[in-house]
This record gives structure tokens, sequence and C-alpha cells, in this order.
């Protein structure tokens, strides 16, 4: 069967660059230092809180200050008051820590990084008493003040444009990481996806709610051809037996004139177009107990970068199906491990040698639990995809330097959805 069929190109772009990844060096330092966080649980901005740390100060220290120190040390009266008499419980740490991090540390209104933050909510709380992730939204001070005027039309960031805002910013930031996590090494390298879930990453999509027929006409002729179901899901040809081959892609044919190519980019835009839609964690720049734990629940995907180690289970195949091989990253006490199966590889490279011992891979995953075993902390998982190639987040000194993309008034039809 002869086909015409272009290329699959997938559906990111560039990355600008003005924007910035969630969680830079200097993020990560402030979410992981517990004085910061448990000031920013009680309503102070980032900027305070860590004018505060500077002089050496903690939320013990302060408690036992007169109120004239307080001030002096640049604490408003309403905040004076509120560490005073703690009548307001503090936003739960690990609401705190999935706010800042879907926002990337960034006003969710003009979407700069590089200045003080602070937790609003939406509805006051002295209205609502909600400290929902859903009522808070990061505002830096300037559109903080602005949430709190009200003018003789009225209020300029209303609760519903502040969730409008909010929304849009989110969809931005997956986009802006997915596109960011995904560029290559460098310009003289490739990024390579070394494994795909054949099975779980098309169901993963449509828990998304994303249609892997809109990848048009890449679907329908590999549905004509037999080599993938209705659902996106591979399938075996009748005429091939699977035992006879090392990996499906030898199966499928690697020439450049066979399907096996084009199979590779249907389940590539799979997982781009995953990654750019959804929510998911980057758990290399948040290899931390609280981060984790803060971030990552049962469901969540999680991007993992850095040394996998690979394991041939005993007594499996070692050639068509069921080439099972257990992968774990491993570091700090704290664990991520998941068993692939080795026949749905990519090519010769990925199976005999990426996919092998222990090698420096991006891994794609989703978390089935959280378990405390022995001092570590292990997250089991279903793995979706394994990549190389793919270089480190660019770093600076805040998440977001003043990000120049889409204003808050323009449209984004995309939204997060833990899966």
């Amino acid at each position: 069967m002869k086909s015409s069929l272009p290329y699959a190109s997938t559906v990111l772009h560039a990355a600008s660059p003005h924007t910035r990844p969630p969680q830079s060096r200097a993020s990560t330092a402030m979410i992981e230092n517990r004085t910061h966080i448990a000031l920013m649980q009680r309503g102070f901005d980032s900027g305070l809180a860590q004018k505060i740390i500077q002089a050496g100060e903690t939320i013990s220290s302060l408690k036992q200050k007169p109120g004239e120190q307080l001030a002096a040390l640049g604490i408003p009266e309403h905040l004076i008051h509120a560490l005073q008499s703690e009548n307001r419980p503090p936003i739960p740490e690990a609401t705190l820590r999935k706010v800042l991090h879907e926002s990337a540390w960034a006003c969710s209104i003009c979407r700069k990084g590089n200045v003080s933050i602070i937790l609003h909510h939406i509805d006051e709380w002295s209205d609502s008493r909600d400290h929902d992730e859903s009522n808070l939204i990061t505002l830096c001070l300037n559109h903080h003040g602005e949430a709190h005027t009200k003018r003789e039309l009225g209020q300029n960031l209303t609760p519903s444009r502040l969730r409008e805002a909010k929304a849009r910013w989110t969809a931005q930031v997956i986009q802006t990481s997915a596109a960011a996590i995904l560029k290559p090494t460098n310009e003289l390298t490739n990024e390579f996806w070394d494994y795909f879930n054949h099975v779980r990453l098309p169901q993963c999509l449509h828990l998304a709610g994303i249609d892997v027929t809109l990848q048009q006409p890449m679907h329908q002729w590999l549905l004509g051809l037999g080599l993938i179901n209705e659902d996106g899901t591979a399938r075996i040809p009748e005429d091939k037996d699977p035992s006879k081959y090392k990996f499906i892609y030898q199966l499928y044919g690697s020439g450049l004139a066979g399907p096996g190519p084009n199979v590779y980019r249907f389940y590539r835009w799979m997982i781009e177009t995953l990654l750019q839609s959804v929510r998911w964690v980057d758990l290399t720049n948040n290899w931390e107990r609280k981060s984790i734990k803060g971030l990552v629940t049962p469901g969540t995907i999680v991007v993992c970068r850095g040394a996998h180690t690979f394991k041939q289970l005993d007594g499996v195949s070692k050639e068509g199906i069921n080439q099972m091989r257990r992968v774990r990253r491993k570091k700090d006490k704290i664990e991520l491990s998941f068993i692939i199966d080795a026949w749905e590889s990519t090519s010769s490279s990925s199976y005999w040698g990426h996919l092998t011992r222990k090698s420096s891979a991006m891994s794609i995953s989703v978390v089935r639990s959280l378990d405390e075993q022995a001092g570590v902390l292990t997250m089991p998982a279903t793995c979706l995809a394994i990549g190389t190639g793919f270089g480190p987040y660019p770093t600076s000194d805040c998440p977001y330097d003043g990000y120049s993309g889409h204003s808050p008034e323009d449209g984004d039809s995309s939204s997060g959805i833990d899966i």
C-alpha cells in the first residue's frame, strides 16, 4: 500500500526567549526554606519574606517580638496583628506549593516573575473563609493593590476577571514549560523518544479530552494499514509474529519508505500534545520531600530528567512481547519506579543502549501512589514515554523574567487537567 502521507507535525511552538519555565534556582531555594513557606502561608509577599529571612528571623522569633520591632522590619500593621493573633489559619502548605508551581512564581495578571508576589484570595477571606487552591491566585504587589481597590465605576480586578486571568496564565505556563523541556540539548543534536507506552499513552489523551483522530491524515493512514486501533492504541498486523522480533518497530519496518517512522511520529505527537495540554510536575527541580508531597498526588503526570537505572526482570521473554525491565530514578532517599516492556522500544539504539543499565534520560509517567518505606519516599508509576537528548531548563534568578507573550486579555483555550 503506497502513501503520500506527509510527516506528522508537532503542535509545539518554540519558547519565547523572554520566558522561563517553572522553578528556577531562586524559586527552588525559596520553596525549600521553611520560614519562607510559613510566612507566605500567613499572607506575606515573597519579597518581604526574603527580607525577613535575610535578617535572620523565623516565625518563632517574630512571634516573640513586640509590635514596634516587627514594624521596624517592614511588616505592615495588618500582618503584625495576624502574626500575633493567628486569627486566620495559614494557607495549607501543599496548597501554597501547588499554586506557586502552577503560576511559575509569577503574577497571573502582568505575568512578571522578577517581582514580589503574594497569594491573593479571589473571594475575600473575610467573606469566604476559603483557602482552596481554586480561590487563590498569585499577584504582584501592584495588582494585589488593584484587586483591593474599589472605584466609582466598580472594581477593576473583579473575582470573575481574576479567575479568567488565572486560567489563561496557568494554561500558558503549561504550554511554555512543555516547549522548554522538549527542546534538544543543543542545535547539533536531536531529541529522541526511546520508548512509548502504546496503550496507556492514547488512554491518557482520551482521559484528558484529546481526540487522537485530530492528527489527520496520519490516524486514518495507520488505521488503514492495521497498525493502530481506532482509539490510537498499537496493533500488531495479523500476518506478523511478534515472537520473531526484538522490538515492535522492527516489526513495523524502520526504512524511510516503511510505516515505522510515521508510527513513531504519531506517538511523538501524542506525548508532546499531552504535555502541552494538561498539568504536570517537573520532578527534576522539585526532588525534595516537601515539594513532592505538596505537588504530586496519585494520577499526577510527572517529568523526571537524570540518571535512570534499567534492569531486566528475571524469567521474562527475550523476544516479542513482555520483555519487562524495571526502571528506577533514586536519589536522596526518594525513588520513582516503573516497569516498561522493552518490546515497545523505538529503535535498536534504544533497545540495546539507551534503555539498559544506567542511562541519562527524561521519563514521563503517571504516579500511582506515594509511599514511605524504610525511610524512602517511593513513587510507583506507569511510564508513558522515555526520551534522550532533551536539554535542561534554562535558568535565571527568577522563573519568568518579564514574560512577553500573550497579554492577560488574550484568550487561551487549553486548560490543565490532572489525570
